[in-house]
């Protein structure tokens, strides 16, 4: 059977997630579903080796130099079918999930496409679980957001966007590439393993938040996203007494990553700050912040 899609993972130096990300495709794929990308970029460890040896059977390339938009370019390369997935290495989907994916970009109109988000939590300090109590309910999060780990183009949304320039937040730029009524979020959930402390947490706030203003200064002609129900959302939260500690956190934390965002901007400090507190096993005591 043809594939029903390719789906690209480009990881550098992911040997403790890209087994497991694999795993759950493989978990109730049926044979020859899905065409496999990992694209290797810069790994100095056991990534190429563990993608070569999974039953899945994925398509590696193994490129010296590290870099996500150079990797995505290189799977679209080799990559035969559409539509076409990018999924991060540390992110968990499953077959079930992908299909609705590909179902979501059939409908008219449609060009781009992603599962919600479901935080895993598991090992997190109190203070990151307290933050994702109000996270994945944020405004901006409803119906047609894309990125956060995975998202999937058309033809037609592949041609708008590739290939993807030498940017940190592609997840951002592709977003900000659609129209509303492009993008949609497709039945079915994938899990995402987030920071599990305070301090990580922030590292990965700052990447965020400084590849979003890079892209705004590399790409100036793309839409902005501006959303000012957030402030009326937590206000919103605020009012019980039960969800007050939690807006509280999600508040500091967040003011945390927009500081050292700007402190970083203003230096000119664009190094990755990855995080790799959520690439480690889980079982193992909660961490305190």
């Amino acid at each position: 059977m043809s594939p029903r899609a390719s789906i690209v993972v480009p990881a550098h130096d992911e040997e403790a997630v890209i087994g497991r990300c694999l795993d759950a495709l493989h978990r109730d794929a049926r044979p020859g579903e899905w065409e496999v990308v990992v694209t290797a970029n810069g790994c100095t460890d056991r990534t190429v080796e563990i993608a070569r040896a999974h039953p899945l059977g994925p398509l590696v390339v193994d490129r010296p130099e590290p870099g996500k938009p150079g990797a995505l370019n290189a799977a679209d390369a080799v990559a035969t079918t559409f539509p076409r997935i990018y999924l991060d290495a540390d992110i968990e989907v499953d077959s079930a999930t992908l299909r609705e994916l590909v179902t979501t970009l059939e409908e008219p109109g449609v060009l781009a496409a992603s599962p919600r988000l479901r935080p895993v939590t598991s090992g997190c300090s109190a203070l990151v679980r307290s933050y994702y109590r109000i996270w994945p309910d944020l405004p901006v999060l409803r119906d047609g957001y894309v990125g956060s780990g995975i998202f999937a183009l058309s033809r037609e949304g592949h041609a708008r966007v590739a290939p993807f320039p030498a940017i940190v937040a592609e997840d951002d730029y592709v977003r900000r590439s659609f129209r509303a009524g492009e993008r949609r979020t497709s039945p079915g959930t994938f899990d995402v393993h987030v920071a599990r402390t305070a301090r990580s947490l922030v590292h990965r706030g700052v990447r965020t938040r400084a590849g979003n203003r890079e892209l705004t200064a590399a790409v100036p002609d793309l839409p902005t996203t501006p959303d000012g129900s957030t402030a009326r959302y937590l206000l919103r939260r605020a009012r019980s007494v039960r969800d007050l500690p939690h807006v509280l956190v999600f508040v500091a934390l967040t003011v945390a990553v927009r500081v050292r965002a700007e402190i970083k901007l203003r230096r000119g400090d664009l190094r990755w700050e990855r995080d790799e507190s959520s690439r480690a096993p889980v079982d193992r005591p909660t961490p305190s912040a």
